[in-house]
């Protein structure tokens, strides 16, 4: 019917559905079919119109049960601190803000909430309570004394999503500052299980939010014990960095210049022998001393170093020989001591090799027709070893980083070998490693003295796996290292290319030297007397009094105000320095490389005797046995506590100048290997 009569058809069923949606309009009360006076505002009693919501939204413009949607954004109605109010405390802790309705959590932050001083956002903290009303603004500073501050409020939003458009302002001002906040103090490197001796230092702090330069309390005197007893304003006095080598509890407290005073704090220090690499046995802390080595390793100045002449390797006789034929199926060797590479290959590796230390986990892959060269360009033909693991020891400072693993990779011949396709070497992670830190890898040249950072697109850090893995071109030693306790960057913006980068770093970490000015250390700069005498001082550990306790110096161009004159006074009464013929200091004169020597091996207590039979001056050129200083010398250079000259870029020179003016590069040297041959020999 509908096929043939399709306008009759059309008009039936568009007349049905109609009384359908009627009918739906009547019971759920939608406005499918609204009248006019439906979302008006105005309730129509006569059309038996309850309510009118002025809208359609929801579908309850005109039933029983119509809502007011809510249009009206949020506002402040209060702050528990009034308009222009003065004379409000600068420790005030909280600021309370009350709202006209409910406000949306996500809409409270420190973009929308800010409290200011001169236009600059003061720390606080932001909490909504339960009813979603209040904002309590937690204060996480004293307020400037005496100033005008300000509480900005923005963009807060009420729950149905309407945000108010103007900002709210209100302005108070601050009362005269009267403190009664204690200093914090912060024990560095913090509490913990160490294998060396720690150069501990604690910092005042004018609150316990902040622990950076700009709130020093200078003005905090420090109290402190080491054997765990409660301190008083009778214990030792910090007066700069001592050292702990040995089991045990620190405790201090701070008191400000206003008298307020801290709670003591404790810090436990525990000691233990560092895994020695290749050793077996190693004696109880503090000796620390290996006493035995794996198989194919001998003890030499108590570390353990491959034995090549060892009869327990036999790289010969033990080594597997390199496949000749190509394939691309791996081959893997995991109970071989060596690889060997016969002249037959001509430096290529046709198959892909995986090189396995099962007792170490560390292995070596190649990719397949890779070719190894000599330095002088020869295709390579010998034994290749899989990585050695290295002692630190072995090698000067680590400059703040910690040295998880240090891999050779080389060689029976001890040549340097070019790989013509990247190699890997894979570094297994041991309980030595932090999760999570930053891992780097650096490389050593023995001429400069010098670390590199490796390339970092060459070192894949694997958490999953628990590997790093390192890509390298050609054979050496790597340094696979964290950040160490309390690591930071140092700051000197004119040692990025310098050969005594390292040394000057280690020796800002330890608070030993400043820089000349913020982030300048002029490594180059000549150091004088007076100067050198404080870092001497320093680097011993010994405390001197201030100024203003000075009675009398030793020298007649020393005089009391001097900024050097107590270390000039702690140095003579040590025995460090005795002046010139004539009584004099002459703190402002440049120091000799070898009156620097002189003084540093000295003030360290270092035996020179332990020299003898040593022989410097075949070393260098300038150096000769019957002079003052040769004792010192030798017994620096034996123990290569300072290197030769060195020309610009850094290399050393066969020349010692004993004559030369000392630099401040120079100096940063001698200082932390000085230190750190110092803490070796007390364990």
């Amino acid at each position: 019917m509908c096929v043939r009569m399709k306008e009759t058809c059309f008009f039936m069923c568009s007349y049905k559905i109609l009384i359908i949606i009627g009918f739906l309009s009547l019971l759920l009360g939608y406005p499918f079919l609204a009248n006019a006076y439906c979302g008006d505002k105005v309730i129509e009693e006569s059309q038996t119109e309850e309510c009118d919501d002025g809208n359609f939204n929801n579908g309850d413009g005109c039933n029983s049960y119509c809502k007011l949607e809510d249009q009206t954004p949020p506002e402040v109605t209060s702050v528990s601190v009034a308009e222009g109010e003065n004379n409000v405390p600068t420790t005030l802790k909280e600021i309370q803000i009350f709202f006209s309705e409910p406000i949306d959590i996500l809409s409270v932050n420190q973009n929308s909430i800010t409290l200011e001083h001169q236009a600059k956002p003061l720390d606080i903290d932001l909490k909504l309570d339960d009813t979603l009303h209040i904002v309590t603004i937690a204060l996480k500073q004293v307020l400037f004394s005496e100033d005008s501050h300000a509480i900005h409020i923005k963009n807060i939003r009420d729950l149905s999503g309407n945000v108010a458009e103007a900002e709210f302002t209100r302005v108070f001002n601050t009362a005269v500052h009267i403190d009664t906040i204690p200093p914090t103090v912060i024990a560095t490197p913090p509490a913990g299980t160490y294998n060396y001796s720690q150069a501990i230092t604690l910092t005042a702090y004018l609150d316990p939010y902040h622990s950076t330069f700009d709130f020093i309390d200078n003005g905090a005197t420090i109290y402190y014990t080491l054997d765990g007893s409660e301190p008083t304003i009778k214990s030792s006095q910090y007066t700069g960095n001592f050292y702990i080598k040995d089991h045990s509890t620190l405790r201090y407290f701070a008191v400000d210049q206003v008298g307020n005073r801290s709670v003591a704090k404790s810090a436990v220090y525990t000691f233990e022998c560092a895994k020695r690499p290749n050793s077996e046995r190693v004696s109880p802390y503090p000796l620390c001393r290996v006493l035995t080595c794996e198989k194919g390793f001998v003890l030499r100045n108590n570390s353990c170093v491959t034995d090549v002449k060892s009869s327990d390797i036999n790289y010969k006789d033990d080594s597997v020989t390199a496949p000749l034929f190509s394939s691309s199926v791996p081959m893997v060797i995991s109970s071989k001591p060596a690889i060997y590479i016969t002249a037959q290959h001509r430096g290529l590796i046709s198959r892909p090799i995986i090189f396995k230390n099962i007792k170490r986990g560390t292995e070596v892959q190649f990719d397949q027709n890779t070719y190894i060269s000599d330095a002088s360009g020869k295709a390579f033909a010998g034994y290749i070893t899989p990585p050695i693991n290295r002692y630190s020891k072995e090698f000067p400072i680590n400059f703040g980083y910690s040295f998880k693993s240090i891999l050779e990779f080389k060689p029976t011949d001890g040549r340097r070998l070019t790989f013509d396709r990247p190699y890997r070497i894979i570094v297994p992670f041991s309980d030595r490693f932090t999760e999570g830190a930053e891992v780097v890898v650096f490389t050593f040249n023995p001429d400069t003295e010098q670390y590199k950072k490796y390339d970092s697109t060459k070192v894949l850090y694997d958490s999953e796996k628990k590997e790093v893995v390192i890509l390298a071109s050609t054979t050496g030693v790597f340094f696979v290292a964290q950040p160490g306790e309390g690591f930071s960057e140092a700051v000197f913006t004119d040692m990025e290319s310098h050969w005594a980068k390292n040394y000057a770093e280690a020796l800002q970490r330890r608070g030993i030297v400043k820089g000349r000015s913020k982030g300048v250390y002029a490594p180059d700069d000549v150091l004088n007397r007076a100067e050198f005498t404080k870092i001497a001082i320093e680097a011993i550990g010994e405390t001197v009094l201030s100024t203003d306790e000075l009675e009398d110096t030793y020298f007649p161009d020393v005089p009391l105000y001097a900024w050097y004159a107590p270390y000039v006074n702690k140095a003579y009464e040590l025995g460090l320095i005795k002046g010139y013929s004539d009584g004099t200091f002459r703190p402002e004169q440049p120091i000799k490389r070898v009156e620097a020597v002189k003084i540093m091996v000295s003030a360290f207590g270092f035996d020179v005797d332990d020299a003898n039979g040593f022989k410097s001056e075949e070393n260098f050129e300038d150096i000769f046995t019957q002079e003052w200083y040769y004792p010192a010398v030798n017994y620096v250079v034996k123990h290569g506590l300072l290197s030769g000259r060195r020309n610009r870029g850094g290399k050393i020179l066969p020349a010692f100048g004993p004559g030369k003016d000392m630099t401040r590069g120079e100096m940063a040297e001698l200082g932390i290997k000085a230190i750190e041959l110092k803490e070796t020999l007390s364990k």
